[in-house]
């Protein structure tokens, strides 16, 4: 979303344009941060799979050698980054875990959005880890996780 609005200078044929917003948008255990310094890394480290090596892992993996900016740690973007967001989504839901180390990130980052964008939606699902009904399915649990009940329903609201 943020490279429909501001197209990335580095990326060839940056400009991506929609002829209509999408309808929806679900953001699932969104990574905004990169540096595992929240407190929710230190209060979470049991209730989650991440843990603050593998998250200084994966960061420096995902990022590289490339200067953090809004495009790759979204939590850096000030509240006029997401102005306009209306004009490439309808809605915005935002799902997090109450017991996933990024959820502080998640927390800051939803009200930034909710400034810009009040009709993001958000759902903190209590003691839930990083991602957790995605694990589930990929475990091979038969029930259905809270997750993915809310984020059906939610998606089936706009169908």
């Amino acid at each position: 979303m943020s490279h429909i609005m501001h197209p990335h200078p580095a990326l060839p044929h940056n400009k991506l344009s929609l002829s209509a917003p999408l309808r929806a948008a679900v953001l699932i255990s969104p990574w905004v941060k990169f540096r595992p310094d929240d407190a929710s890394i230190t209060r979470n480290r049991n209730s989650d799979m991440i843990n603050a090596p593998a998250a200084e892992k994966w960061s420096s993996a995902f990022i590289g050698d490339k200067e953090l900016d809004e495009y790759n740690q979204p939590s850096m973007a000030g509240d006029d980054w997401f102005a306009g967001l209306d004009n490439v989504v309808g809605d915005l839901l935002v799902w997090g875990g109450g017991g996933e180390v990024l959820i502080d990130s998640i927390d800051a980052m939803v009200q930034k959005l909710k400034r810009a964008f009040p009709k993001t939606e958000y759902v903190v699902e209590p003691h839930a880890a990083h991602e957790d009904f995605i694990i589930a399915v990929l475990l091979g649990y038969k029930d259905k996780q809270q997750g993915t009940v809310v984020i059906e329903n939610w998606i089936a609201q706009r169908l």
